[in-house]
């Protein structure tokens, strides 16, 4: 409690620098550790020489142990306290002239909505002009949720302790945290490397390790040949989205099969990607004919990416399900890839020992799952871990901040991403790049299952971090192409923090 008290105290320092003797402060704490907090913080301010207002969301003789310590303390030092009990108390209570409010009220432990009376306590909040700097987590937020709740503080900042919670990351009302700051307070280094531990968020220091290096004396061959199957009539970009992505991500090779109708659409932007034709029917989708053409194709390939735009006829379906039956390379399966197996999951590895990653929407995975998507979205780490470790595959569930599940039942959370990257091409692109890295690490016998975590990592990390690039100007405009031209600004941006 101390500790966390002082990081709060140390982060009111760095927002107001040389300055905070001059800001009238109130802290608002509750009768919990959170509210402890908020004490410790009120006394390290009196020795400061500042005068907070301290508020007691509680009689007295309700606050106990530590937390009546620190109230003890900070009495011992002249501090005057009032306490807030009901709404006629909170009514003549005047938070606009402060310049700060600290939020020490309800921290991790809530589980339930607020009660009236905190409830309005939060009201009062929202509608001060105040800076607010919530203590851990703002309260009415429940740690553990992914859900935004009904009402809770509106932070300009956070301070958690030790790690990001649940709700930090994939709590979908993020705007209420303000900018979130994790602070060390002594938490015991073997607690957070415990095996127990499956949920953990994608940190840059972690993709700057895994960034595949370029000795001097490479060869294309030594950076993989990934073979991508995409592509009709209708969805000739999502090919090439692919196949310039894995361009960008330092592919040494790619070929890009498309069925033949369209195979000098594919091949006209971008000379570098080689292409090949595939036989079609009538209605311009590859044709069951096209099997023994894609089948000798893989050879001496690294790295198969297949079902970005190849439509959900039966012949096609089944062409798909062949392949990835068949082919015993690292395979990336996407989009209609994923559509051919509509509710038949136990189809996709057959005990096959190459790894599979299945790169799904919400919608696409309800497809395979015969699950609902709200039902996906509601429990979404936990229905994409069970996924992984039934099937013994990595599935990167794209949403809301995209999570990638392992199958030894380990789960990571990409922090970055923005609303602008909901755009067409954008899941297209992520494939291209997992399937570049992924050829990578074949070409260069990195095929471990600790290698295969390492490449999905980065390149989820990669894609997402372009995607927050992109969008600077604005996430109105960020389209899949601008998001592959954000890709050198960000190797760059890793490769100068390794140096």
């Amino acid at each position: 409690m101390e500790n966390a008290g002082f990081q709060v105290f140390r982060t009111l320092l760095e927002y107001f620098p040389g300055k905070l003797e001059r800001q009238r402060i109130g802290i608002l704490c509750g009768k919990g550790n959170n509210g402890g907090d908020g004490l410790v913080v009120a006394r390290l301010l009196s020795q400061e020489g500042l005068t907070p207002s301290v508020f007691l969301l509680a009689t007295n003789d309700k606050f106990k142990g530590n937390v009546k310590e620190n109230l003890d303390s900070y009495r011992k030092l002249g501090g005057s306290v009032q306490e807030l009990t009901n709404a006629k108390e909170l009514e003549i209570s005047n938070w606009n002239q402060y310049d700060i409010l600290i939020d020490a009220i309800l921290g991790t432990g809530l589980t339930r909505p607020l009660s009236e009376f905190y409830a309005q306590v939060v009201k009062r909040i929202n509608h001060c002009p105040a800076f607010c700097l919530s203590v851990d987590i703002p309260t009415g937020m429940q740690a553990d949720s992914m859900s935004p709740p009904s009402l809770c503080v509106c932070a300009d900042a956070t301070v958690t302790f030790t790690a990001p919670k649940i709700a930090h990351v994939l709590n979908s009302d993020q705007n209420s945290l303000g900018e979130l700051r994790v602070v060390p307070i002594g938490s015991p280094h073997h607690l957070l490397n415990s095996n127990n531990l499956w949920l953990s968020t994608i940190e840059e220091s972690q993709v700057t390790a895994c960034l595949p290096r370029r000795p001097v004396d490479s060869h294309k061959g030594d950076f993989g040949h990934i073979s991508i199957v995409g592509g009709s009539r209708e969805k000739s970009g999502a090919a090439r989205l692919v196949g310039w992505s894995a361009l960008q991500t330092g592919a040494g090779l790619v070929t890009v099969l498309v069925p033949d109708t369209v195979q000098a659409i594919v091949a006209e932007p971008h000379a570098e990607l080689m292409t090949i034709g595939l036989p079609t029917d009538p209605e311009g989708e590859l044709s069951s004919k096209s099997l023994d053409a894609l089948q000798s194709s893989l050879e001496g390939k690294d790295c198969l990416v297949i079902g970005p735009g190849l439509g959900t006829k039966k012949t096609t379906r089944e062409l798909i399900k062949n392949l990835v039956d068949k082919a015993s390379i690292p395979i990336v399966l996407d989009a209609d890839g994923i559509n051919a197996f509509q509710s038949q999951p136990e189809l996709l590895q057959r005990e096959k020992n190459r790894p599979l990653i299945l790169t799904p929407h919400p919608r696409e995975f309800a497809r395979i799952t015969d699950l609902e998507i709200s039902e996906i979205r509601s429990d979404r780490c936990n229905i994409a871990r069970e996924f992984a470790i039934e099937y013994q595959l990595w599935l990167v569930l794209k949403d809301f901040r995209t999570l990638i599940a392992s199958p030894d039942g380990k789960v990571q959370v990409c922090p970055l991403g923005n609303p602008g990257m909901a755009t067409a091409g954008s899941g297209d692109v992520l494939a291209g790049i997992i399937g570049a890295l992924m050829g990578i690490y074949q070409a260069q016998n990195l095929q471990s299952p600790e290698n295969v975590n390492e490449a999905i990592m980065t390149a989820v990390y990669l894609h997402s971090a372009s995607g927050d690039l992109a969008a600077q100007i604005t996430e109105h405009s960020v389209t899949a192409s601008g998001i592959i031209d954000q890709l050198p600004k960000i190797f760059r941006h890793l490769e100068n923090l390794v140096q």
